[in-house]
């Protein structure tokens, strides 16, 4: 994990990073459904990012616009023209059927290369940062600075391996253990802690 200036995060090292993370957490883990739990998070975040950058004006010029524009008219034109496709499909012959699956599998193909196209372009690093201010929050469960610099350093050296930080790489994820009962019982009277003050007023 040597400083690079990148701009964007891959998704391979999103999904790598998150699975990661989740074999440090859960004590019954299992690579498969982790991997699959990271894949839904890579798809949540992009459309987070997405969106973002539609209602922030980033779309990046005319041409991209007109193609936005393109891809919102053909996505209409599939809904309404499926919608009438199903209603009407047992009353087709065979050539009709067939045109219909064909319509469909370019349907499907057409969002398939949209995904692609996306998951290519990555995501911006800052994406990663809110990423892992929900991680904290889910199991820090207050907005407290001290136990989520706990929490996240725990987590941080316990999927790493280096003398340094500015040397440190990931471990192989069999190398990584689930984060010992110590450590929960430390961010348990973290909590503990925040809910005193809160009490407190």
């Amino acid at each position: 994990m040597q400083q690079q200036n990148y701009k964007k995060l891959a998704k391979h090292q999103y999904i790598d990073l998150n699975v990661k993370i989740q074999k440090s957490l859960i004590l019954d883990f299992d690579e498969d459904s982790a991997r699959e739990s990271a894949e839904q998070d890579w798809k949540i975040d992009l459309e987070r990012e997405q969106q973002e950058k539609k209602q922030a004006g980033k779309v990046g010029g005319d041409l991209e616009q007109v193609d936005e524009d393109h891809d919102k008219e053909d996505d209409a034109s599939d809904e309404s023209s499926e919608e009438f496709d199903e209603e009407d499909e047992r009353f087709m012959n065979a050539e009709e059927k067939a045109r219909l699956e064909k319509r469909r599998q370019a349907k499907e193909q057409r969002r398939r290369h949209k995904a692609e196209e996306l998951d290519r372009k990555g995501i911006d690093y800052e994406r990663l940062t809110e990423f892992f201010f929900d991680l904290c929050l889910s199991w820090c469960q207050f907005l407290d600075i001290e136990t989520f610099l706990f929490f996240i350093n725990g987590v941080f050296l316990n999927i790493t391996k280096g003398n340094h930080i500015n040397v440190s790489r990931f471990k192989e994820n069999h190398e990584i253990e689930v984060l010992s009962i110590e450590f929960i019982n430390h961010l348990l009277a973290y909590r503990s802690i925040c809910q005193e003050r809160i009490g407190n007023g």
